[in-house]
């Protein structure tokens, strides 16, 4: 929770002269996107991979609302005891561990140049996890999530951003965030490629963006 602190700490610092010094950055809070996700966790020593879903609504000059989506599974090695009339003897076959996960937020945006924003969120997000057995497994985590970080439009086409995330339920407490998008043309859709670093876990995705401005 001492990490949280300080995310809250530096949102308060953000939020001092937001309404004054607000400038247009170019960089969108409006847009919805689809794409692929796949986690490697060390603690499986197995990969996830699914549909990853993200979101945000612009609500005012500087807050808006954001909101994450993934369904996700893997084929785990599972050893199981049989008994018959020959005694017992151990089972090993490949079960479906089904992974779903949310979050919603509310983020807020500080124009620190004309291209470039720093960005803090606050929410909360929940993850399921179902093992297909006989006697079936599931288990609930949920819990605060946050996020501080920036984002440049580098090139009128090419837009970084790099970001410090916390949660509560996660593998890890503390996962670095980095992406790069990659504008179509003059219209509004992109390509985002993002990647997450973990001490446990790492993963890769790839997304269609469309920006509603």
């Amino acid at each position: 929770m001492r990490i949280l602190g300080f995310m809250l700490a530096g949102l308060a610092v953000f939020t001092g002269n937001a309404a004054a010094q607000l400038a247009e950055t170019g960089i969108s809070h409006n847009y919805l996107e689809i794409g692929y996700y796949s986690q490697d966790s060390d603690f499986l020593d197995d990969e996830f991979d699914g549909l990853a879903l993200e979101g945000q609504l612009a609500i005012s000059d500087a807050l808006y609302l954001a909101g994450s989506y993934f369904d996700g599974s893997s084929d785990i090695l599972v050893t199981s005891t049989s008994f018959g009339s020959g005694g017992a003897s151990a089972i090993r076959e490949f079960r479906d561990l089904d992974s779903e996960y949310w979050a919603v937020s509310v983020g807020y945006h500080y124009p620190v140049r004309a291209n470039t924003d720093l960005i803090a969120e606050l929410g909360y997000n929940r993850r399921e996890t179902e093992l297909e057995t006989v006697a079936g497994f599931s288990n609930r985590d949920s819990g605060v999530v946050a996020r501080i970080g920036i984002r440049s439009a580098v090139h009128d086409k090419i837009e970084l951003g790099a970001n410090i995330n916390y949660s509560e339920e996660n593998l890890d407490d503390l996962w670095l965030g980095l992406n790069a998008l990659f504008r179509l043309g003059n219209s509004n859709w992109a390509i985002n490629a993002r990647a997450d670093i973990a001490g446990d876990f790492d993963a890769l995705g790839a997304a269609i963006r469309y920006n509603f401005r």
